[in-house]
């Protein structure tokens, strides 16, 4: 199911692969001309990533990348970028792979180790720079971050602030195969995530613009739960099953976008349609908008008004 063995095609913290270019072919190919990106209303959903919860020893995807490290994962966010919709049953779910995946993510297991990344997306013709922008990769070469990542690091950038900070989200940070975030400003920023210790963090290297050109971050509203039994269940994706948290009746969320794309819950209609309709919150996960005081639907599932997420 995957092109790479595990080990080859890790983020951080795993055998490397090597690609060999000139320091003037590296520079040349930063002023190669973009391809042109889908265009997108709102940054694609950054917890939803299929193979949580794996590893590199159960496998990899069919873009030839390890389970569960930070190349699998960006390859993930590039596919959503470029109008990637398709969901896996389940999270987790050992060898589910979208079947429009390799034509939606130029990512192949010849884009070698997270370090490789700069050459291979400059190769592929995207461009390859200092500036951060909403939906690129953030990029640190083999050695990169003062020489604790040997075969690089990728993340993918969910916001740039007026402060000249960053808001990562990644994989595999710390080689737990785990997800995380990290606020960073100019000059690094100090992780201690998913129970770690403090580990400080450099500058990206550089900044891959990998179909991230119609990316925009939405500002959110709030809304209210409403009519429910006194909770409503938070997933971790627009379908039931993936349940992480709950939240009482009455209580505030900060919705950025809608899916018409969901499960219908609780046997719902509207106009004599099943009821699909769900909200994204600020923090990526989903609630089902019949349980909020959003904008009544219109005819096309969708309230007036509010942004579409990625995919529809």
């Amino acid at each position: 199911m995957y092109a790479a063995s595990p080990p080859h095609s890790a983020g951080t913290g795993h055998t490397p692969k090597t690609i060999s270019v000139s320091s003037a072919t590296r520079a040349a190919h930063r002023s190669t001309a973009i391809v042109p990106a889908t265009a997108q209303t709102a940054m694609p959903p950054t917890t939803d990533y299929p193979w949580a919860g794996l590893t590199y020893q159960n496998g990899g995807d069919q873009w030839g990348m390890a389970y569960g490290q930070c190349v699998s994962y960006t390859a993930w966010m590039i596919y959503q970028n470029n109008g990637g919709d398709q969901r896996a049953p389940y999270l987790g779910d050992n060898g589910w792979f979208p079947t429009d995946g390799r034509s939606k993510s130029p990512v192949t297991y010849n884009w070698g180790n997270a370090g490789d990344w700069n050459v291979s997306a400059a190769h592929a013709g995207f461009i390859v720079n200092s500036t951060p922008a909403i939906g690129s990769i953030a990029q640190w070469v083999n050695g990169g971050d003062r020489g604790a990542f040997t075969i690089g690091h990728v993340a993918y950038v969910t916001a740039v602030n007026s402060d000249g900070s960053i808001d990562l989200a990644q994989y595999n940070l710390r080689e737990d195969s785990k997800f995380s975030t990290l606020l960073m400003p100019p000059g690094g920023a100090t992780d201690t995530s998913n129970g770690h210790g403090p580990f400080f963090v450099s500058w990206p290297d550089h900044f891959l613009h990998v179909h991230d050109g119609g990316l925009s971050h939405t500002t959110p509203g709030t809304y209210k739960v409403t009519g429910t039994d006194g909770s409503l269940a938070v997933q971790a994706q627009p379908h039931i099953k993936n349940v992480v948290d709950h939240v009482a009746e009455g209580s505030s969320q900060s919705v950025l976008c809608q899916t018409i794309r969901g499960d219908q819950v609780d046997g719902r209609v509207h106009n004599g349609e099943p009821f699909t309709t769900w909200d994204q919150r600020s923090d990526g996960y989903w609630v089902y908008d019949w349980y909020t005081n959003t904008p009544t639907i219109g005819s096309d599932g969708y309230s007036p008004g509010m942004p579409h997420c990625p995919g529809g």
